[in-house]
């Protein structure tokens, strides 16, 4: 018996292709699912085996030390004599962390640099604030160490930050980069960006030195192209100039992480660089059903930055994609975790099997409790469950305390939260007092306030806010839970003290805010008696829930940015309406490709079942605010979508009939309007003849509204996208006015 070649066997056409390529450039555009680490770490195996190299003369750059250890293990399968320390299969920084130990004093640095975390790096830039003079409520320490990152990322020097932000205070950013690098340097120290900064450096200024490593790395491999950022680009360009012996895997229509340097030109103009390169395209799909990549390519064709590929796959067609329509954000989430225990149940999808993706974080707390209350396990990745959020546990401990003063566990954490001025020594003083006398930490800041306690500054401090606990208490029995809430976080300032809202982390903490803030409405619209006390200790029966470890069978919650090279059988992705995903300021920064490719991805997660839920209207700081589709579901083709209306639907009859004889989506020609299950019905598809695209997708279309200008009147069109959405109201004169949807404030009769 001829044994089967281990490294050529078992490919398709175009992965031989990409496996065998001669050493020109070799760009490998692999569509999600088509096997792309399969194809690198064969023809690292192929390039050893059969074109002659050493192990140890290729490097192949890998974005994570998972990833890479992965790939080192696929290689010594292909190749058992080769000593995994043989392989250079590792990240960009773990390369360059190497070499620079080795080749560091070529630029005057000491070999022996210490790499500075997160942590260190913050903690050095705010001593050079300090020696600068500038306030930390001026510019946040946390907002100069991301712009110091992504000038880094980009090449730029502190002469040329200004290339990479415009703000108020550049000059001031500026100062606090230069400061930053002659401190860090000073102290021997190199940061997570200088590591390929300095390495380029290096290259650049020492030819000798960068001729060593190109005759030392004879190939060089990078895998997930899509993701890599300027000085990764410039070092791969540095180490191939003299032979161009390269391969780069990667997929353009995955390119979702502008906003950490990313570049999608990288790819897309491989071609300008390496105008010798060589093109394989790998669109078979070994993951999802044909139904699934359908809807996918339909969407992603309408970017523009991308290369043309299709996805295909020779598995069966599948289910239609569900497109869950709700009335409003809880019935959607309702209905998306009652679909999920069906499925369980009727199917036989495990939990672990199943994923809910959102676009912001803050939308996993609807989900969360909707899956508490059917008693379904979850667990939360790349995140802490929403009631566990350091912002959201912080304003919880605020109402706490306005319930009940004396509560110390909850007064501690926000006595100093915003900064008071009052220290770790202040508090011990506090606490002292009150556990000589049996009293409360209130107790004694009450006795703190009166003065000769405290220093003049810490006792003005413990002053106010006993002023505040006070009236918060007195309110607290008057005040419905959610006007509480909103004066207390005016109160305090908590907002401003998280800093600026142009960061992304604090955009995000403000989400979470304001999604408190909704839950705390609805539980008063759904408890007409509801009062502070009844509402935290409703959260305090959410909260304790353990979260599923990870190996248990628990669905998994995650943003659409964590979902990246991850697959599951059965895939929700939820809150699609305009605005939410595309993201309304992605779309106003003109990122609207980049909120496809990110649809994209979520899409081209799921294996068998498709779910894409939206609601006609979401809370927004407690008040409805009615929401369109997203567009991305528009861009779906009809024939390949199921629409289920929850609030008409049992899903445990839902899913009994499709897992019943309905099991593949009806073909263009025999349904060409959009399908939809009707609950009432025997046959559970039913074409929907007389609606439009546009009616379907406006859920304001068909209204009656009330406007100030033109009094009663009936939605009847609606257009546009983002800033430029507008409505025709037809009055019940007869006349026609057409609004911009963001000045319009409609008031929706009832």
């Amino acid at each position: 018996m001829i044994e089967r070649d281990r490294i050529l066997s078992a490919l398709n056409p175009q992965q031989l292709e990409a496996v065998t390529a001669p050493d020109v450039p070799v760009l490998i555009v692999a569509g999600a699912g088509s096997g792309k680490t399969r194809v690198i770490t064969r023809r690292v195996a192929f390039l050893i085996r059969d074109r002659g190299y050493r192990p140890w003369q290729i490097f192949a750059a890998t974005f994570t030390n998972k990833a890479a250890a992965e790939m080192k293990r696929r290689v010594v399968q292909l190749l058992p004599h080769v000593p995994d320390n043989d392989l250079h299969i590792a990240t960009f920084h773990s390369l360059c962390a190497r070499i620079l130990r080795r080749e560091i004093t070529a630029l005057g640095f000491s070999s022996n640099f210490t790499i500075a975390d997160e942590r260190d790096q913050l903690s050095a830039i705010k001593h050079v604030m300090r020696e600068l003079g500038i306030s930390e409520k001026e510019v946040k320490p946390g907002y100069a160490q991301e712009v110091i990152n992504q000038c880094k990322i980009r090449l730029l020097d502190p002469l040329r930050l200004g290339e990479y932000i415009e703000s108020r205070y550049e000059e001031q950013l500026a100062a606090i980069y230069e400061a930053y690098e002659k401190y860090i340097h000073a102290s021997s120290a190199l940061d997570f960006e200088d590591l390929i900064l300095m390495t380029v450096r290096l290259f650049t200024e020492r030819a000798d030195v960068l001729t060593r490593y190109q005759e030392k790395y004879l190939h060089v491999m990078v895998d997930e192209f899509q993701d890599i950022n300027d000085s990764q680009f410039a070092l791969v360009r540095l180490l191939t100039a003299a032979h161009h012996h390269l391969t780069v895997v990667g997929d353009e229509d995955q390119t979702i992480y502008s906003w950490r340097g990313a570049d999608i030109r990288h790819i897309l103009e491989f071609e300008k660089y390496y105008p010798e390169r060589i093109v394989v395209r790998l669109e078979q799909n070994y993951r999802s059903t044909q139904t699934i990549l359908n809807a996918a390519n339909a969407v992603i064709s309408h970017n523009t930055e991308r290369f043309n590929k299709t996805l295909f796959t020779e598995l069966p067609k599948g289910l239609p994609v569900l497109v869950l329509q709700a009335e409003n954000d809880r019935e959607e989430a309702r209905a998306v975790a009652e679909l999920a225990l069906e499925l369980s149940r009727r199917l036989g999808i495990a939990y672990s099997e199943m994923a809910i993706f959102y676009r912001t974080a803050a939308l996993s707390r609807t989900y969360e409790e909707q899956l508490r209350s059917l008693n379904m396990p979850y667990r939360v990745v790349g995140g802490v469950r929403f009631y566990d959020r350091a912002e959201v546990k912080d304003m919880l401990a605020y109402l706490q305390v306005a319930q009940n003063p004396r509560n110390t566990l909850s007064l501690l954490r926000i006595i100093n939260t915003p900064k008071r001025g009052l220290g770790d020594k202040t508090i011990g003083k506090l606490l002292g007092w009150a556990r000589q006398r049996g009293t409360s930490l209130f107790d004694s800041i009450e006795n703190a306030a009166k003065g000769g306690f405290l220093p003049a500054a810490a006792t003005s401090a413990v002053a106010a806010l006993v002023e505040k606990i006070r009236t918060w208490h007195a309110d607290s029995t008057s005040k419905l839970p959610s006007e509480l809430f909103a004066q207390i976080r005016e109160d305090i300032g908590y907002d401003e003290s998280l800093g600026d809202p142009e960061q992304m982390e604090v955009r995000s903490r403000l989400e979470n805010l304001d999604e408190l803030y909704n839950s705390i409405v609805a539980y008063e619209r759904e408890t007409p008696e509801a009062t502070l006390a009844s509402y935290l200790e409703n959260v305090s029966l959410l909260s304790p829930v353990d979260e599923a470890k990870e190996g248990q069978d628990a669905i998994t919650l995650m943003t659409l940015h964590m979902a990246k090279g991850l697959e599951f059988r059965c895939v929700f992705i939820v809150g699609c309406n305009e605005g939410l995903l595309p993201h309304a300021r992605s779309v106003e920064e003109g990122h609207l490709e980049e909120e496809r490719r990110l649809f994209y991805v979520g899409m081209t997660r799921a294996r068998e079942v498709l779910v894409l839920s939206h609601c006609s209207h979401r809370t927004y700081y407690g008040e409805p605010r009615y929401d369109f589709p997203s567009p991305f579901l528009e861009e779906i083709p009809s024939p390949l979508v199921l629409h289920v209306d929850a609030s008409r639907t049992n899903m445990a009859r839902f899913v009994h009939d499709l897992s019943h004889g309905k099991r593949e989506p009806p073909s263009e020609s025999q349904r060409p309007n959009q399908q939809f299950y009707d609950a009432t019905s025997r046959h559970e598809l039913v074409s929907r003849q007389n609606l439009s695209p546009r009616s379907q997708r406006s859920s304001l279309v068909g209204k009656r509204v009330r406007h100030p200008l033109i009094g009663e009147g009936v939605v009847i069109e609606s257009g546009g996208m983002g800033k430029e959405r507008w409505y025709v109201v037809e009055g019940d004169d007869g006349s026609r006015v057409k609004f911009l949807a963001r000045y319009a404030q409609f008031e929706v009769c009832e």
